[in-house]
Parts: C-alpha cells; structure tokens; sequence
C-alpha cells in the first residue's frame, strides 16, 4: 500500500497542520481535523490540535479519510471478542479426554489440523465460536457432550508497522497494550530529515482507511492525547523537503570545503 500525505501538493506557503487550501488530482482530499467534536461517531482516541476550517472535516477520497480521533477495530470494541488470524498459536485443552490436547499452529489458509477430525477453518473466528465449532466436530461422532477450552498462546499476526522516516522502521510485535509514543521509541525516534511536525495513524476497516494526524510536540507538551494503537495500525513519517535540501547543501558545502584544502598549495 502506498500511503498519501494528506497535504500533498501543497507549497511551503499554503501547507499548515490546520488544514488545506489547494490539492493536487492525485493527493487525497483531506483536512487535517483534530480536537473538534462531532466529526465522527463512535469510540475515539487521539484527538490533539484544533483546526481552522471545520467545514473540511469528514472530507476523504480514494478510500482515505481524516479523523479527529480513530475509532476503535471491530475485534477491540467493547462486549466483541477478538478474532482469530492466521500464525496465532493456540492451546486446545479438552476436559477428561486430555489425550486429544494440542498446540496448534493457524495456517496461512485459516486453518488448524485436529486429531481424527483433521482440518477445522479457524482464522476470523472468536475463542468462543471456535470453541463451539470443536464441540460440534467432535460431538458428531466420537466424543459425548465435549467440553473444549481454546486458548491464544502467542498472536504474531499482531503486530503495528512503523514507516517512512524512522531510524528503525519496520514491523513491531504488539504485546499487551501499545501506544503512539512507545512505538516511536521502539522505532528508534525520527530521522534528522522527518518532519515532525505531523505524524499520521493509519487505521484500515472495511469500507475506508481513517487517518489520524498527531503532533508529537503536542503530545510532549500535554496539549494532546497519546492514541492507543491496536494491531494493523500504520505509522508514518513523512521526510521534510526542506530539511533534505538543508541536509544537501551541508554535504554539498563539506564537499566543495574538503576539494578546496585539498586543492590549497602548501
């Protein structure tokens, strides 16, 4: 996926962290919307900055739009169990016939391998379902009334990736709760040529991608919340045009420096 910035197209004169003026046919319509209520429905978090132009809130195109604050994945919304994805390691205990406990792996088609009944669909489906779906397998034909527990022993598949203008971007397991400045850190904090003035959270649901802009400089100084990030979450960093061209003209000025004493007569 490649990942837009929000105010691409804009020059240095018009680009602001409060919102957009003009946009280019192949940046995304969006505004960056922060600290006002009302813009999305739900459960949020993060919302930082306010904006100047309101009337831009909820704006999105190709599938992308800005946010105030993100609303919550399906599998963490409250009273909606977690689903299961594929490279989960899972725990299969039954009461009384212990001889059928595994450890299983989900493999990438979704499914686990189970004795005597072989392969059961499990991926997308919560504990419970699964659970269920054990029971009815095994209750068919070979064992009366089962009782099965399933367990999540280890979830690799849950995992936040980190992109653009890290010292160490990639892709970083999500153990226990997870947030924007602790995945920073873990991310080895910005390159000198990131702007960071705006990182932005993007958070993929079925019918659209939201995207929400976070000042790190807000956060630091109170005058924003630190978002909550759930799995599936993209970070990015976007580099700074005008601190390449800085970066640039320093190493063009070593250069031209280091040529002129090698040059200088003795």
């Amino acid at each position: 996926m490649t990942f837009k910035r929000p105010d691409a197209g804009l020059n240095n004169e018009n680009r602001s962290f409060c919102g957009l003026r003009t946009m280019s046919c192949a940046s995304v319509a969006l505004v960056i919307c922060l600290g006002l209520s009302g813009c999305n429905t739900g459960t949020t978090f993060g919302a930082a900055e306010p904006v100047k132009s309101p009337e831009l809130i909820g704006k999105s195109a190709d599938g992308l739009r800005v946010v105030s604050g993100l609303d919550l994945p399906p599998g963490e919304r409250a009273g909606q169990p977690r689903r299961i994805s594929t490279n989960d390691l899972l725990k299969i205990q039954f009461y009384e016939v212990t001889d059928l406990n595994r450890t299983v792996r989900v493999e990438n088609d979704g499914a686990i391998t189970m004795p005597l009944i072989g392969s059961v669909n499990a991926a997308k489906l919560s504990v419970p379902e699964l659970e269920s779906e054990l029971e009815r397998r095994y209750g068919r034909d070979l064992l009366q009334s089962p009782d099965i527990s399933v367990f999540i022993r280890h979830s690799p598949g849950r995992e936040i990736t980190m992109d653009g203008s890290f010292r160490k971007p990639g892709a970083y397991r999500v153990e226990g709760e997870a947030d924007l400045m602790k995945m920073v850190a873990n991310a080895g904090g910005l390159r000198d040529i990131a702007d960071d003035g705006t990182l932005y959270v993007y958070r993929k649901f079925e019918q659209e991608t939201q995207v929400l802009p976070v000042s790190l400089k807000a956060i630091r100084n109170g005058q924003a919340r630190n978002p909550k990030l759930y799995s599936g979450d993209v970070v990015v960093a976007f580099s700074s045009k005008r601190k390449i061209a800085l970066q640039n003209l320093k190493e063009a000025l070593g250069v031209a420096t280091s040529a002129a004493r090698i040059g200088a007569p003795l």
